[in-house]
């Protein structure tokens, strides 16, 4: 009895399920986790090392460098007291959106936050890269399984839209 065995539809969906709620468990302890960062830097608005650790969450956990990087930018302004708590309440702060600061720190940029931000995504760049390189170790056999498993979904989904196209135009 073979687990992986494409026919084995009440496994494949009870595995679909279960990584159905494991994303959904995800996506509500980073929302959790945001709200968290929110509460924490409206108490201690001047605290760079919280600054940096939400920057660091940015960058990793909401795949966000360029926010990242401007928070870290703010960070280093308010460790070096070019920026104060009472700047951040009057220019509104952080957003929490999409990690970008609304606070105005766009005038005191400088070269040297571009090839900062150019560094963190080659450094994703090469770590993808490595990645790649053993990723073949750990799936092997399963890899080509679930390139023909995605194939079929792209296949059934494309024939799903003509479908539906030709039944919305034959109504």
């Amino acid at each position: 009895d073979n687990e992986f065995d494409p026919d084995n539809k009440e496994r494949w969906s009870a595995m679909v399920q279960e990584l159905v709620a494991c994303l959904d468990e995800y996506e509500g302890a980073v929302h959790h986790a945001k709200l968290e960062y929110q509460w924490l830097l409206e108490k201690y608005p001047a605290s760079s090392s919280l600054l940096l650790s939400y920057a660091h969450f940015s960058d990793t956990v909401l795949n966000d460098p360029k926010g990242s990087d401007a928070m870290k930018m703010q960070a280093s302004m308010l460790e070096e007291g070019e920026l104060d708590a009472g700047d951040l309440a009057a220019s509104g702060g952080i957003s929490f959106g999409a990690g970008v600061l609304d606070a105005d720190v766009g005038d005191n940029r400088s070269v040297g936050d571009s090839s900062r931000s150019s560094n963190s995504e080659s450094a994703r760049i090469r770590m993808w890269k490595y990645v790649q390189s053993w990723m073949h170790l750990i799936l092997g056999t399963e890899e080509l399984k679930l390139v023909h498993v995605h194939n079929r979904v792209k296949v059934a989904f494309f024939l799903l839209i003509v479908l539906s196209t030709v039944g919305f135009s034959l109504i």
